[in-house]
């Protein structure tokens, strides 16, 4: 059965009708262009309505199909890869052995999909509703193929290593061998789940109730909890040294005290960086999940193996800056200045990024010239 020609002033819409038709890659291109025009509000922009369509194998790698319908679609070892898809309708979605690696499905629907083999790492997944996903499809067993041309690390579990998965509700989800390595899952919602033979090492499980998390004891020895009152306590402490430090930084060095907060949790106090004068700080070692650090003054700090996934960086200067050996998923660096430091000996310091936890398009719409 071939496509409908794409009439101007009409939907392509793939609705029932077009149930279990297999799409082309040159038509899936078709029908991300009107989307992103719709999306634009431009004249001709079309919604992608996709529902029941077989889009298995395609590239849909850097798309945007904000708010588009995947209903009952079949997207198995399709590439989703950095593709924009908030609140996109994906219930009931065929995900098997997708590529959906640093994908943006912010609020999406993935209610009731099949998830066996799918590969989320770094993708952004907060309030993303996965309510009964499950791992397998009954009386289906997907077979492992080449994803858009390139062949895939995962065997069968489902991948949410270094996802953002914050206030995503995995209520009566069914997983086996499920990959949440260094995940953050802040608010998360695991009630009535059945999670097995599950990875959560370094996952951030904060504002959880206990009650509900499905896993056993010896599975949270390595996670991220919330910090507990001897942290919280900490907080006026914290705004004493960086008041001081900020006193050390204006003075040259003749009055106030340069910061020293290695090994600190600073989570309680994370909006307490923001638009700072804290050149040279010392956070080695820090928890600084979250902690906002926007538009402050952080030339040469030292901030080497600190755990800083979801910081904000944006408009801060961080030239010169220790940043080695840090945990930096999902940390936001637009606008940040990471250009060498000149120093006044003549020479320059460049930022530190070895052996740190990040992809380099986190730094794309970075200052660096």
């Amino acid at each position: 059965m071939s496509l409908a020609p794409l009439q101007q002033n009409k939907p392509f819409g793939l609705g029932n009708r077009f149930a279990g038709v297999k799409l082309t890659q040159a038509n899936i291109d078709r029908v991300a262009l009107l989307h992103k025009r719709f999306v634009k509000h431009e004249r001709d922009g079309q919604r992608a309505l996709l529902s029941g369509a077989d889009l298995s194998g395609l590239n849909l790698a850097t798309g945007n199909f904000n708010e588009a319908d995947f209903t009952s679609a079949n997207l198995s070892n399709s590439c989703l890869r950095r593709a924009q898809l908030e609140r996109a309708n994906l219930f009931c979605t065929n995900l098997e052995y997708c590529d959906a690696t640093f994908a943006n499905l912010k609020g999406a629907d993935v209610r009731g999909a099949t998830l066996r083999g799918a590969d989320f790492s770094f993708a952004t997944l907060d309030d993303a509703d996965f309510r009964a996903a499950a791992m397998f499809r009954m009386g289906h067993e997907a077979e492992q193929k080449v994803s858009a041309g390139r062949p895939r690390k995962n065997s069968g579990g489902v991948d949410f290593t270094n996802c953002s998965l914050k206030g995503a509700s995995l209520h009566h989800v069914t997983l086996k061998s499920a990959i949440f390595r260094n995940a953050l899952l802040d608010r998360a919602s695991f009630t009535k789940a059945r999670i097995s033979e599950v990875d959560l090492d370094g996952a951030v499980l904060t504002n959880i109730d206990p009650r509900d998390l499905p896993f056993p004891p010896e599975a949270l020895r390595n996670c991220v909890l919330d910090p507990g009152p001897e942290e919280i306590a900490k907080v006026d402490e914290v705004r004493d040294i960086l008041s001081a430090h900020e006193q050390w930084v204006v003075s040259g060095g003749k009055s106030g005290k340069s910061a020293n907060l290695d090994g600190y949790d600073l989570r309680p106090m994370r909006l307490l960086f923001k638009n700072r004068r804290l050149t040279a700080l010392s956070a080695k070692g820090a928890m600084a999940i979250g902690v906002d650090f926007s538009e402050s003054q952080l030339q040469g700090a030292q901030l080497s193996g600190a755990d800083l996934r979801d910081a904000g960086f944006s408009m801060a200067d961080i030239r010169g800056a220790d940043l080695s050996g840090t945990k930096l998923a999902h940390a936001r660096f637009d606008k940040a200045d990471v250009r060498p430091l000149a120093l006044l000996s003549g020479s320059s310091r460049s930022v530190n990024l070895s052996g740190a936890d990040y992809h380099e398009e986190q730094f794309s719409a970075a200052l660096r010239e």
